[in-house]
């Protein structure tokens, strides 16, 4: 079963290659690795704190 955040991805990269991607889950991730079969994506567990995510955001963007 796919995960919403993969599909949604996905598609997205369909129409907007080497789109940067950050999922967000209570998975592991690991668990989630194995869901997207070696996908290219920031993985963040949840909880998750305003200053992780903008962080991270910024990281993907510089």
């Amino acid at each position: 079963m796919q995960a919403v955040g993969q599909l949604a991805g996905g598609i997205a990269r369909e129409h907007r290659e080497g789109l940067k991607c950050i999922l967000i889950s209570d998975y592991t991730e690991d668990e989630l690795r194995q869901q997207m079969a070696g996908g290219d994506f920031v993985f963040l567990p949840k909880p998750i704190s305003l200053k992780q995510l903008a962080g991270t955001v910024k990281e993907m963007i510089d």
